[in-house]
């Protein structure tokens, strides 16, 4: 099979594609369910207090007294209708948030959505933001045009908790309409209100060129970023309307959304607009570029399209077809590692006024409680995007080489081949240190140093979901769990069912209150304490655990370079 069709294949899988509607509860066919429950080297299993408090139920739904939300709701822009009966949990899908970033407005400051005549018809998922549809085929379409953000709600008025979930894909990727952050049964069974939102990827979310600085040094850079912080700002006008509390908001996020979870933690402005924080797989970053690095990486692309030296470069940038855009510059290796262009936020010293995990360490930053973890086998999934057939181990070296330069020998050292069952297993392990599993330890830390509440967590369930063998516990692989929908064309068996049960309660009652909770009482979700990073971990047994990689994360810890 080809490269570009199992990479595909894999990324849609792993990120749930193939939905257009509200709700995935109808699966395709059976899946087979991999289990692997073996211990994490660098981890230590303890039991639970045996003394432990029963917690309360996370739960609590509207009071069924409660006025029902009425059929069409009033929002800024005008009366949207959604889906669902009149009295019981609705979407409301595709709802615009900020002008299309199209013509003058690519590469500005997202701008008021102009207000719609009439009623809009928020039954499907607007087109997800500009990408290489091949890579992730989620969306029903995809384009400039496309910030709009979704709103589940339990269906009644009041002030439930709201949930904002930010989708990862690597800054290049990914779109709000995926079959495993469908905010349905949350607001069902969690009584919360659930939001997903689009935001600008690759180089039309975070080009930086010094025409664009010129222009508006207000604004430089970041449109991605900026585009998640005029949602939050829409949440926090309309949310009550649907149901939601706008004093009540978490911002999570997994992967590059929980990157940019804690680029809005470091960034300046935006108080109040949430009051949790939840990192998935996707920790604070210290290696961003500084604006200079950025804007030359954008002159490159200015080159490329012809546009450098012209009268007007940015007339020219923007009179360039967004495929063309995108594709201008050959990206780095697996996204990430060697030559390439690499679209990513910037420490613009505007918004980004510094490195978001130095920010973070210093106490610079929105002080907020912390829900953050990571996944048994991140690194499977990169390892897959960089090389989807066998390598051998000179294609490993090569690799290290080429990623980590002057490192490379201190890292094969770390990483021998022979302690692994393969060499692909050796570059598993290697990226998702470096990459996912060590950055959380380090975050996790440098927030509770700060006195602000933090849990930890690891999850080591091997679901099975994708179509190829080996991946473990995926990047992206807790994402149906926390939102307990199975992936299309895929369903949970009972042990699956009864973790997503016990993750998804974990996660609302977080955003309830700030401590997660089962519900029963049977599985404390332990605080984090940086002495010996007591956290939870999850799979068919739920235990608690100490260390946290603690062999490879003091490794890397020790080495200076940094994503």
């Amino acid at each position: 099979m080809r490269r570009s069709v199992l990479i595909a294949w894999a990324l849609a899988w792993a990120m749930g594609c193939g939905t257009d509607g509200a709700s995935q509860d109808a699966k395709d066919s059976p899946v087979e369910v991999e289990a692997d429950t073996a211990d994490v080297p660098g981890e230590t299993l303890v039991e639970p207090a045996s003394d432990a408090t029963p917690e309360a139920s996370p739960d609590a739904a509207p009071d069924p007294g409660a006025p029902v939300l009425p059929a069409e709701i009033a929002t800024e822009g005008g009366k949207v209708r959604g889906t669902g009966e009149i009295g019981w949990p609705r979407a409301f899908l595709g709802i615009p948030f900020a002008a299309p970033p199209v013509g003058d407005l690519r590469w500005r400051a997202p701008q008021p959505a102009a207000r719609w005549d009439g009623v809009l018809s928020a039954d499907v998922f607007g087109p997800g933001c500009a990408q290489d549809a091949g890579l992730m085929a989620e969306a029903p379409s995809y384009g400039e045009d496309c910030l709009t953000l979704n709103v589940w709600s339990p269906g009644r008025s009041g002030s439930a908790p709201v949930l904002v979930f930010i989708h990862g894909g690597g800054f290049l990727m990914g779109a709000s309409a995926s079959s495993v952050t469908i905010g349905d049964r949350l607001a069902a069974d969690r009584g919360l209100v659930v939001v997903t939102l689009n935001y600008r990827l690759g180089p039309l979310g975070f080009l930086a060129h010094p025409a664009l600085t010129a222009a508006d040094p207000a604004h430089p850079t970041n449109f991605g970023l900026l585009d998640q912080r005029a949602a939050l700002e829409w949440v926090h006008r309309n949310i009550a309307a649907f149901g939601g509390d706008p004093g009540d908001v978490t911002l999570a996020g997994q992967s590059a959304g929980g990157m940019g979870v804690c680029a809005q933690l470091a960034a300046a402005g935006g108080d109040g607009l949430f009051h949790r924080a939840i990192l998935q797989s996707g920790p604070c970053m210290e290696g961003l570029p500084d604006l200079a690095g950025a804007e030359a990486q954008g002159a490159a692309l200015a080159g490329a399209l012809g546009c450098d030296g012209t009268a007007d470069v940015l007339a020219c940038l923007r009179g360039k077809d967004e495929v063309e855009v995108r594709q201008a510059l050959p990206l780095r290796k697996g996204l990430f590692f060697g030559e390439g262009a690499f679209w990513q936020p910037a420490v613009d010293g505007v918004f980004l006024p510094g490195q978001p995990a130095l920010r973070v360490r210093a106490g610079d930053s929105h002080r907020v409680p912390l829900l953050i973890g990571s996944n048994g086998d991140e690194g499977s999934l990169l390892r897959f995007l960089a090389y989807p057939g066998d390598i051998d181990e000179a294609t490993f070296t090569a690799f290290v080489g080429t990623a980590f330069g002057g490192q490379a020998g201190a890292i094969l050292a770390r990483y021998p081949v022979a302690s692994y069952p393969s060499v692909q297993k050796t570059l598993d392990a290697l990226l998702g240190d470096f990459v996912f599993v060590c950055p959380t330890r380090r975050t996790m830390r440098d927030v509770a140093a700060t006195g602000q509440p933090v849990r930890a967590y690891r999850f080591l369930h091997a679901p099975g979901f994708l179509p190829l063998p080996g991946f473990g516990a995926y990047h992206t692989a807790e994402l149906p769990f926390v939102f307990a929908a199975a992936p299309a064309g895929a369903w949970f068996d009972a042990d699956q069912e009864d973790l997503a049960g016990h993750m998804s309660a974990y996660w609302a009652a977080f955003v309830r209150t700030g401590e997660p909770g089962d519900g029963d009482g049977t599985h404390p979700w332990p605080a984090y304490d940086a002495a010996d990073d007591r956290h939870l971990v999850l799979d068919f047994a739920i235990t608690q655990a100490t260390g946290y990689e603690d062999d490879a994360c003091d490794f890397w810890d020790g080495m200076p370079m940094r994503p």
